[in-house]
């Protein structure tokens, strides 16, 4: 492979993503006291309340 190939792959596919994949519409901003209590209602709702059996960590 030709030196500094590595480097022009990732031009061209960054230049790729930038003109050719579609984006992600912008948002409406951070969401409003209002919105973030029927979240946490919901949550609440949905979340388990059953005892835990076994659980497992990445940092144990």
């Amino acid at each position: 492979m030709p030196r500094g190939f590595d480097k022009v792959v990732h031009i061209v596919l960054s230049k790729l993503a930038q003109e050719v994949l579609p984006a992600y519409e912008p948002d409406n901003g951070p969401l409003t006291q209002e919105q973030l209590a029927a979240l946490r209602r919901d949550a609440k709702e949905r979340l388990a309340t059953e005892e835990i059996l076994s659980s497992q960590s990445l940092f144990e």
